[in-house]
C-alpha cells in the first residue's frame, strides 16, 4: 500500500513486474488492502504508460466471496482482455424482418446501469 503513495515508485514497480513476465503480461490482478487515493495512479500507469491490463479488488471482499462478487469480478476481467459479455443468437435474424427493411442499415445500441448500495 506504501508504494500506492508514490506514483514514480510505483510505475518503476509496474515495470520491473511487466519485464519480468518477459514484456509479455497479459493482466495485472492486484489485491489492495483499502481504498487508496493512489488506485488512480495505478490504473493510469498500468494502462497507459506501460500497456497492462489491470484489475484491482479490495482484500475483505475476498474474505466474504460470494458468487455474485466472482461474477462481477469475472465478467470485468472478461471484458478488458478482449471477452464478449453479451451475445444475441438465434432469437434476433428471426425477428428482423417484422422491424425492419433487410435493404436499410440498423444499429442496435444498449446501455447497462449499475445501481450500487446506498453507502457504497
Amino acid at each position: 500500500m506504501h508504494v500506492l503513495g508514490n506514483a514514480k515508485i510505483l510505475e518503476s514497480k509496474l515495470k520491473k513486474i511487466h519485464k519480468s513476465a518477459f514484456n509479455n503480461l497479459q493482466l495485472l490482478i492486484c489485491v489492495m488492502e483499502r481504498k487508496h487515493k493512489g488506485y488512480a495512479d495505478l490504473k493510469r500507469i498500468a494502462e497507459t504508460s506501460i500497456g497492462i491490463v489491470s484489475q484491482c479488488c479490495l482484500y475483505p471482499n475476498l474474505g466474504k466471496l460470494s458468487s455474485q462478487f466472482l461474477a462481477n469480478l469475472a465478467l470485468k476481467i472478461n471484458a478488458k482482455v478482449g471477452g464478449c459479455t453479451v451475445a444475441l443468437y438465434n432469437s434476433l435474424p428471426s425477428q428482423i424482418p417484422r422491424l425492419f427493411r433487410q435493404e436499410e442499415p440498423v444499429i442496435f445500441m444498449g446501455a447497462d446501469v449499475t445501481h450500487p448500495h446506498p453507502l457504497e
